[in-house]
């Protein structure tokens, strides 16, 4: 957790990581995601220049905006997990119901499926992979992937979900232990994929780790 106010926790999943704050004012949703940029304090300044000169505008704390508002942190490794943090103590007794062992993916809903294509190749390169069934671009970002997806007629574009790989994946029994935490798993054909919502409406999957 953050040493000082306002509280923000932290969730290691691998290499990667969940933060966890806000305020009673502000609507529970993903705030924004994080790629983590290898020797990203003596570059940044290149980093930021290139990209600046494709259009790219970049906000505070290396925040940047994609052409649907939503938003793309840019930190060096290892990101948020630096010297304003202490140990969070543990909240529970009971053993964890899973172990995320990495960050699978994360989708963004766009309001336009080309033009966030555009933008996310400024930042990361080629897309790796299209398909059609669901209309989906993907892009690969070190070990985990990022995909873009149309928003339906009335939805508005945001942070859709993310996935975690989970080691010894075991989809009954992990269904069973969130049931006993009293969280609704949805539907699903795939026995390698399990998908719920966390108490604020965000969507979460969770997936066998390679």
């Amino acid at each position: 957790r953050e040493r000082d106010a306002p509280p923000r926790f932290y969730v290691t999943t691998g290499t990667a990581y969940l933060a966890f704050g806000g305020n009673a004012n502000a609507t529970p949703r993903i705030d924004h995601f994080c790629a983590l940029v290898e020797d990203y304090r003596n570059q940044s300044a290149n980093i930021r220049k290139a990209l600046e000169e494709q259009g790219v505008q970049f906000g505070s704390v290396g925040m940047i905006g994609d052409p649907d508002g939503l938003r793309l942190q840019l930190l060096g490794v290892p990101g948020g997990l630096a010297g304003t943090i202490v140990p969070g103590g543990r909240i529970s007794l009971d053993p964890p119901a899973v172990h995320a062992i990495a960050l699978d993916h994360i989708t963004l809903l766009v309001s336009d499926l080309e033009k966030s294509a555009e933008f996310y190749r400024k930042m990361f390169g080629k897309e790796a992979a299209r398909t059609t069934n669901p209309a989906r671009i993907w892009f690969n970002i070190a070990n985990t992937r990022l995909g873009l997806e149309p928003a339906a007629a009335g939805q508005q574009p945001r942070v859709d979900h993310f996935c975690l790989t989970v080691a010894g994946f075991e989809r009954n029994g992990i269904a069973s232990k969130l049931k006993a935490l009293g969280v609704e798993v949805g539907a699903s054909n795939d026995e390698n994929l399990l998908r719920f919502r966390d108490p604020h409406g965000n969507i979460v999957e969770l997936k066998a780790g390679a």
